[in-house]
């Protein structure tokens, strides 16, 4: 028999998706049915064999009717925080919002961006969800924004040079190219907002 867990103690991901199916009284086999996925493919998920999704985090955290912010890590009680909140309805992403009023930030003011390359690699990958703050200001020292190009968007690396121009740099740069701009250039930009951080904010 399945014995539950003291909460506090669960750090992972799995460890906290099973100790939530549990306390919703549900066996793997249902929980996978209701789920729509293979009982092998949730039992992964539960062990560590395989990392646990966000999209299958959210299914989850409605299913076991948890927390969402439970069982990312982020706090200790499966019923929730309301120190957290997610940025908007539907979003997988939550942020603390004392630390958001420390950096004079509001939920309004944060965007969420599904990273479409690998150009910024080491600091977030493809498919990554990052959160970006509308505030942008000036540019100056280097950061990393979220930038319009039609209908994609992607993440770049943004640095003021002593000369007074700009750069669009990259990480990878085995794959993507540096980019000089001009002052004229980079107010036809279409900045959707500065990156801030993954789940939280990174400001520190």
């Amino acid at each position: 028999m399945e014995q539950l867990t003291n909460s506090n103690t669960l750090t992972s991901r799995s460890a906290r998706m099973k100790d939530a199916r549990m306390r919703a009284g549900l066996g793997q086999r249902e929980a996978a049915r209701l789920m729509k996925i293979g009982q092998t493919r949730l039992s992964n998920y539960e062990n560590e064999v395989n990392k646990v999704p966000d999209d299958i985090l959210k299914i989850a955290a409605n299913l076991y009717k948890c927390s969402l912010e439970y069982l990312h890590g982020f706090i200790s009680s499966p019923e929730g925080d309301l120190n957290y909140r997610p940025i908007n309805e539907g979003s997988v992403i939550a942020l603390n919002s004392e630390l958001l009023k420390k950096h004079r930030l509001t939920l309004d003011d944060l965007v969420e961006v599904v990273v479409t390359d690998s150009a910024m690699h080491g600091e977030f990958n493809q498919g990554s969800t990052v959160i970006v703050s509308n505030k942008v200001g000036q540019i100056n020292a280097p950061a990393i924004y979220a930038i319009a190009e039609g209908d994609v968007i992607r993440m770049r690396g943004l640095r003021k040079e002593l000369s007074g121009e700009y750069t669009l740099f990259v990480h990878d740069k085995q794959n993507y190219n540096d980019l000089p701009l001009s002052e004229n250039a980079l107010k036809k930009l279409s900045i959707v907002g500065k990156y801030i951080g993954h789940w939280r904010s990174s400001y520190n």
